[in-house]
């Protein structure tokens, strides 16, 4: 879970999650579903991390690409 909201710190140190999501913009930067659309984005590289933290602590090392691929299908299922 750290992994995860750390990397949201990053995220708005680097690209001002603000401006990016619109929120708090008056009037609204983007429409409902852009501004959900660029939240998924967000959350998604942050889970993803936070995926690959825990597959490196489980394994000891990086996942290749290929078995990331694999906990992701799982998930989908």
């Amino acid at each position: 879970m750290y992994s995860h909201e750390l990397y949201h710190g990053w995220q708005d140190q680097y690209f001002d999650l603000n401006k990016y999501i619109g929120a708090r913009q008056h009037p609204p930067a983007f429409d409902a579903d852009e501004e959900m659309a660029r939240q998924a984005v967000v959350e998604g590289e942050a889970t993803y991390v936070m995926n690959l933290w825990l597959m490196k602590k489980s394994l000891g090392v990086l996942p290749t690409h290929d078995q990331m691929a694999m906990s992701w299908a799982r998930k989908r299922r």
